[in-house]
């Protein structure tokens, strides 16, 4: 027989990274990556990150139906303090090729000239 879940057991569920297609641009991949929930709060963890910005994370996995843009996942990652270096050897345990790493990188690269930008012009104007 089986059960469907022990007392006080957290039912398996996955997170995904969505992967837009700006970042691909043209090669066949998927454009979601699951990750089971308990492996992404102990990579985290490994990461260094404290167990209230995991649960950060976690709870903007869950308001957004477990899905989450890689870009901005990578965003919060950087402005929790975790190194580029940590970020890519997540994304590569996911199964996120090389190319698509590079390519993540740079568009949150320019994702936050963007924003940077547009601080800029919002002090000018409200001078």
């Amino acid at each position: 027989f089986l059960l469907a879940k022990i007392d006080g057991e957290e039912p398996l569920r996955d997170f995904y990274l969505d992967i837009p297609p700006s970042v691909k641009k043209g090669e066949k991949m998927v454009t979601s990556v699951p990750i089971p929930k308990h492996d992404m709060e102990r990579k985290l963890i490994n990461m260094g990150l404290n167990h209230t910005k995991v649960g950060e994370i976690v709870h903007l996995f869950e308001k957004k139906g477990a899905h989450m843009n890689v870009i901005n996942f990578v965003i919060m990652l950087e402005r929790y303090g975790v190194e580029r270096t940590q970020i890519t050897e997540l994304l590569k345990d996911v199964g996120i090729d090389d190319t698509t790493i590079i390519n993540i990188f740079t568009e949150v690269d320019m994702k936050k000239d963007r924003v940077k930008g547009l601080d800029i012009a919002q002090l000018v104007l409200e001078e």
